[in-house]
């Protein structure tokens, strides 16, 4: 009875942790970029600490009222994300605005600054996906995992006991 007990035990643990992690590294191989939410500009659209799922595309592919993550000029390392307004073929730019903000972003987003457009979000993964790369969250993950490990271990000890028995 007790090695049932632990079984079952195990497996909700594993599941739980599957479905957290799961989400932050599966759609890595199909090629998408994950970014958290950080501000309020796309609310309701995308909530602070969502996890948005970005999927790299041709600037030719962006029409009005797609939502695009791209790199802000002045900070080469940082993406912003916010809904196309217009798109200027010429110029070769997209005016943006955030959903939440009332006026358009000030600087034009040069094709060359387009990361991708946003195909999907996770409320509120982005602060899970940001304690995990913690070093805590990291020994929490495996810390939660040698424990299902060692519940299944004790629960097949058992089995093996009831069968000599």
């Amino acid at each position: 009875m007790l090695r049932k007990v632990l079984n079952i035990a195990g497996a909700p643990i594993l599941i739980v942790m599957l479905a957290l992690v799961l989400p932050l590294t599966v759609p890595k191989l199909a090629g998408l970029q994950l970014y958290e939410v950080q501000t309020g500009s796309m609310t309701p659209a995308l909530p602070v600490h969502s996890v948005i799922y970005v999927r790299p595309c041709q600037p030719e592919t962006v029409q009005v009222g797609d939502v695009i993550t791209f790199r802000i000029e002045s900070a080469a390392d940082t993406v912003m994300t916010h809904r196309v307004t217009a798109i200027d073929d010429q110029a070769e730019t997209f005016t943006t605005k955030g959903d939440a903000n009332e006026a358009q972003d000030q600087t034009p987003v040069s094709f060359q600054q387009l990361t991708g457009k946003v195909v999907f979000h996770i409320p509120y993964l982005g602060s899970v996906a940001a304690y995990l790369h913690t070093s805590q969250g990291i020994a929490a993950c495996v810390c939660v995992f040698a424990a299902v490990l060692i519940l299944w271990i004790i629960a097949d000890r058992l089995k093996v006991k009831e069968r000599v028995q």
